[in-house]
């Protein structure tokens, strides 16, 4: 599954262009930024990951086990234990995705051309 997310990201962005401009007229996800956030957020959904998972595997799982020893249930662990151990993973994957999308020219252009879903970078 990993190698699959990672021969999705070496895809270039722009064959995926026309197909996705279809499918936005097609759900009327155009000029808005809720179409726009998608796109965003789904474009290093695979590199995100990648990098997580890396994170994952370095937690210890004798931290883990001790707190179900504890008694600590599922969305315990991970709101409690997990999140707090990778928080530094997350934090960096928010700034590398923040840098790539300020940098980012083209999907606003193609997908949000009207004064609904003005970005910044193309104000700029």
């Amino acid at each position: 599954m990993l190698l699959g997310l990672l021969a999705s990201s070496m895809v270039p962005g722009v064959t995926t262009v026309i197909p996705l401009f279809q499918m936005y007229q097609q759900l009327k996800l155009m000029d808005t930024l809720q179409g726009i956030l998608i796109l965003y957020v789904s474009g290093l959904l695979p590199m995100t990951t990648w990098v997580l998972v890396s994170f994952l595997k370095q937690m210890p799982e004798e931290v883990e086990k001790a707190a179900k020893v504890d008694g600590a249930s599922i969305w315990g662990l991970l709101w409690d234990i997990v999140l707090p151990m990778i928080r530094p993973g997350v934090a960096t994957m928010f700034i590398i995705g923040f840098i790539a999308h300020w940098n980012e020219f083209f999907i606003p252009l193609v997908f949000a051309r009207g004064e609904n879903a003005k970005v910044i970078t193309m104000a700029l």
